[in-house]
């Protein structure tokens, strides 16, 4: 935790949730570093001593086409640089985070897609996956950074993020 007076002073870490300092009555501006997002606030410690700073339990979720939870997805989020959460279950994971916008990634089936969001608003963040359908049921490879190859070669359907960028024919498309 940091405050402000002249320039940005340590506090240092919180130790079970908390910290103190003593600090002349007057307002002042607090920050606060929580796996590796920043929060900052300005508040009158001669009304209020007491800072709170209260994290999101923020949720991603990786659904198939159809909304149904889908497994296994691998999440990661901004701050500074891309930071793992891990791997989803039951087509979901969660991460305590201060409120704050962050952008989120998803990966699945050799796609990523990325999305930006305000936690502090909608805690909730959706990845949907689309379905891919070959209409001449001789596509058997789709593109994510390279050559997939499918195990179907007829009727072949394969639920992948939305950012997939080529198909190997032309008579394929994303329903």
């Amino acid at each position: 935790m940091q405050y402000y007076a002249g320039a940005w002073r340590d506090v240092g870490p919180t130790s079970g949730g908390q910290i103190s300092k003593e600090l002349l009555p007057a307002t002042y501006s607090f920050s606060m570093t929580y796996a590796f997002g920043r929060q900052e606030k300005s508040q009158n410690v001669a009304a209020t001593p007491v800072v709170v700073f209260q994290t999101t339990k923020v949720t991603v979720q990786l659904q198939d086409s159809t909304g149904a939870p889908l497994d296994t997805g691998t999440v990661q989020y901004y701050a500074g640089s891309w930071r793992d959460v891990g791997p989803t279950s039951g087509g979901q994971i969660s991460k305590e985070l201060l409120p704050a916008t962050y952008s989120f990634s998803m990966t699945y089936a050799f796609g990523r897609q990325e999305k930006s969001q305000n936690v502090a608003a909608t805690p909730v963040v959706v990845f949907q996956t689309a379905k891919i359908h070959s209409d001449s049921g001789s596509c058997t490879q789709y593109y994510a950074g390279g050559w997939v190859h499918s195990s179907k070669t007829q009727n072949y359907y394969k639920s992948l993020i939305h950012s997939i960028s080529k198909m190997e024919h032309q008579t394929n498309h994303i329903q």
